[in-house]
């Protein structure tokens, strides 16, 4: 869940919100794929996950400001316009809340190391999560600090991109190969 420079002016994380919710059943899955080797610790990471997400989707402004951006289509006066552009423009300087953000980060990096201690998972899954996940710690306590990120903050927002793009494919792959047998 990245924000580079440019992020949420682009499209204020709406690639994110996806990205969250596609991400769901998968962690039901691998829930169930951990839950014989360290049942608790897997409870808590799927737990966690899931208070963090609703957080997550209830702060973003993505959702809002595409219905402003409806309402300000069909709208037609000047002045219910410029009532819209106003909400609008208030939404955007208030700023994009990433609040559940660090909630799903961390139910990701509980779920990798009961990954990198249970049998169902390899190392190099579980350590890909970890690596991903505590990279993706560090930028989101960047972006506490600052509103952009330094380009030296987006090598590090890079590696934690592949390491889950990594983690996504290794974990996907091993869930197929679970559902098979």
């Amino acid at each position: 869940m990245l924000s580079g420079k440019r992020g949420y002016e682009d499209n204020l994380g709406f690639l994110n919100l996806i990205a969250a919710v596609l991400l769901a059943p998968t962690i039901l899955a691998i829930y169930s794929a951990i839950r014989r080797d360290h049942e608790a610790y897997g409870a808590f990471g799927t737990i966690l996950f899931f208070v963090g997400l609703p957080v997550y989707l209830a702060s973003s402004r993505a959702l809002p400001m595409l219905s402003l951006s409806s309402q300000y289509a069909s709208a037609t006066t000047d002045a219910q316009r410029s009532l819209l552009v106003a909400a609008g423009q208030a939404m955007l300087a208030e700023g994009q809340s990433r609040a559940g953000v660090p909630l799903v980060e961390f139910a990701c990096l509980v779920i990798s190391v009961v990954m990198l201690r249970g049998k169902g998972f390899s190392k190099a899954t579980a350590h890909a999560g970890i690596l991903g996940t505590v990279l993706l710690m560090v930028v989101e306590i960047i972006l506490t600090r600052v509103r952009t990120l330094p380009d030296w903050a987006m090598v590090i927002a890079v590696v934690a991109g592949l390491s889950m793009i990594t983690w996504y494919f290794l974990v996907g792959r091993r869930l197929l190969q679970l559902g098979r047998l």
